[in-house]
């Protein structure tokens, strides 16, 4: 409805291609216009008077925030660039604020952190001119989902979302303050703190987006919210992979009204996938997760998650069923995510040794005692780190590791099948205390059963 306003008003194109030529130009105009233009001169432009216009850039603000959460990314740049472009040669308003934030959040898809940090900077520093309250909150959230995230301490990260959810509470943008409380706890999660903290709050929000009948963010939550049931045991139901891959439509594309819904879902059943040992739904996953291009989310829990998880994922399935295409996959996520952090942060660098040990053990090269060595050096990095959970999966993948290597060895009163065995059960043993402190009881209980 936006787009079809801002295209009767004349703001932007009425075709197809016209957008996109549109778009071309606005691009080349704004790397011009930065590149010549230092930030003490962007934020001295005037302040916009002309009524009309100020209306056309609110629509425009309004447009790329909602084309964003429908995946439609070719629109959200459009809008996006339109009204900065409006912003900068016509006069700024609060709405530039958030323009300017949509900007940085399109440097970091182009991995241009640089760039991403000096248009947040000054998207922050427009808001507070403009006295733009209601509007500071999305770009909080914004700054901190897809640049922050990925380089500052887990605590800082917290503390920014916290403020995101005051600001947003306190000007009545109720809808993205409590986005920012669900980035707070799934953030926590992905960092490896309580589950049993993570699902309250959770709960709680889920509470609060009911009573302010916030539908689309509220599936967001509920696309995520059996990850932490199922792993602590609280779900109504036992784990149970055919129901589970009882998800989504056959196929999605960009622009569905669904699409994050569908991304939370495909992760978070993607994670219990690699957790429970379930090869069927670890593909049902990672097909529905194919048809979302990794590259038009670029935020920090789902990226950084998606592309470890779907790395453990192939090599799994590569172990099990021999196909080179899987383990094609699995290295190439692992390529993605260790330039990734290069570029943006090493928070989950940790994670890159975990795929690498892996990876290593599914194709056979090295000889055990090295698989080994990769695994525990893995564990011992992501728990220096704090990130328990994730140690506790490298020693979980370790003790799948040695059984594989159990049953290549003929005679089970060997030295070799007794030592195997051994250091089988001090992985368990390490998996079942770290999960514990994680609080994924059903995780734990699900391990006891595999292997007695």
């Amino acid at each position: 409805m936006g787009v079809e306003i801002l295209r009767m008003m004349g703001a932007i194109p009425k075709g197809s291609f016209g957008l996109k030529m549109r778009l071309v130009k606005d691009l080349i105009f704004l790397k011009s216009y930065f590149a010549r233009h230092s930030d003490p001169n962007i934020l001295a432009i005037p302040l916009l008077k002309d009524k009309r216009l100020e209306m056309i850039m609110e629509l425009l603000r309004v447009a790329g925030i909602h084309s964003f959460y429908c995946g439609a990314m070719l629109d959200h740049v459009s809008m996006i660039s339109r009204g900065l472009v409006m912003s900068l040669t016509k006069g700024l308003l609060p709405a530039s604020g958030v323009h300017m934030s949509g900007h940085s959040l399109f440097c970091t898809a182009l991995n241009d952190m640089k760039g991403a940090r000096r248009f947040s900077h000054l998207a922050g520093e427009i808001l507070d001119m403009t006295k733009a309250r209601e509007q500071a909150c999305i770009h909080v959230y914004v700054a901190t989902s897809f640049i922050h995230e990925w380089q500052n301490p887990p605590n800082q990260v917290m503390d920014l979302f916290e403020s995101g959810h005051k600001l947003g509470m306190e000007s009545g943008d109720f809808e993205h303050a409590i986005l920012c409380y669900l980035a707070a706890y799934h953030h926590a999660f992905i960092i490896g703190r309580s589950i049993a903290d993570v699902e309250m709050k959770y709960l709680s929000a889920m509470k609060k987006l009911r009573l302010y009948n916030i539908t689309y963010v509220h599936s967001f939550a509920e696309a995520l919210l059996p990850v932490f049931q199922y792993l602590r045991g609280t779900a109504e139901k036992d784990f149970d992979p055919t129901f589970l891959a009882d998800y989504g439509p056959s196929g999605t594309s960009e622009g569905s009204p669904d699409y994050y819904c569908l991304m939370c879902g495909y992760n978070a059943r993607l994670q219990l996938a690699v957790y429970f040992n379930s090869d069927d739904l670890a593909l049902h996953s990672l097909q529905g997760l194919d048809l979302i291009s990794a590259d038009s989310e670029a935020g920090f829990c789902f990226q950084s998650v998606r592309l470890c998880f779907s790395s453990l994922a192939y090599s799994t399935l590569y172990r099990n069923r021999r196909k080179r295409s899987y383990l094609n996959k699995s290295k190439r996520y692992l390529q993605q995510l260790k330039r990734i952090c290069r570029i943006k942060g090493t928070v989950c660098l940790h994670r890159c040794v975990l795929m690498e040990a892996h990876l290593e053990a599914v194709r056979g090269r090295q000889s055990t005692s090295s698989v080994l060595v990769a695994f525990d050096h893995a564990i011992q990095v992501a728990s220096s780190n704090g990130y328990v959970h994730d140690a506790a999966l490298g020693a979980q993948l370790a003790a799948e590791y040695c059984v594989c290597v159990m049953q290549h060895i003929p005679n089970e009163d060997s030295l070799e099948f007794t030592t195997m065995a051994t250091l089988l059960h001090r992985y368990l043993q390490q998996a079942k205390d770290l999960y514990k402190s994680w609080g994924a009881m059903a995780l734990i209980s699900h391990l006891e059963n595999k292997h007695g």
